[in-house]
């Protein structure tokens, strides 16, 4: 059974762990797409220190766990009331189209809705293609790149939060046939 949960600072080494793996991950894809080289270790040591823009009440740090292991991570920061920005989704290898990057992002669009947020972005590199998918799936729409305080990415996206009632992202998360992250 797949849990997905607000991260306390008692999880931080496990966050430490899968921001690590997703850094290295995209870095390297980074390499083979745009042969330029980023070494992942500084990007994980700066966003361990400012972890707490992760944290709530400005910000949600998901994990994805079972009994035995935390396997996925979603991040949120606030950009300025209202918007928000989705940061590091990602899901181990092992559990990819299980349904679990969809539980995350669900998750994640559920409570800031109720939190009052009404517009989520996220910038995405061109190699994440079952990203892309999810985050259509989601309602996410391609926007122009944005500059956040990372690379300017050539994939960026944009959801508008409608308020109250029931949403078309409310459904089962663990279909097998769709692609996420």
């Amino acid at each position: 059974m797949v849990r997905i949960t607000q991260a306390t600072t008692h999880d931080f080494l496990r966050v430490h762990s899968l921001f690590l793996e997703y850094l290295q991950w995209a870095t390297g894809m980074g390499d083979e797409t745009w042969a330029y080289t980023v070494d992942s270790i500084p990007l994980v040591d700066h966003d361990m220190a400012v972890i707490q823009r992760f944290m709530p009440p400005e910000g949600r740090l998901l994990l994805a766990s079972d009994d035995t292991s935390v396997f996925g991570c979603a991040c949120m920061r606030t950009i300025r009331a209202s918007l928000a920005e989705v940061k590091r989704v990602y899901v181990r290898p092992e559990q990819r189209r299980s349904g679990v990057g969809r539980a995350l992002m669900h998750t994640l669009i559920t409570d800031l809705r109720g939190a009052g947020y009404t517009t989520l972005r996220l910038d995405s590199g061109q190699f994440m293609t079952a990203a892309h998918t999810l985050y259509r799936s989601l309602g996410f729409q391609e926007i122009a790149p944005y500059c956040g305080e990372t690379l300017k990415l050539p994939d960026s996206y944009v959801r508008i939060l409608p308020q109250g009632g029931v949403h078309e992202d409310q459904y089962a998360y663990a279909r097998a046939d769709h692609q996420d992250h």
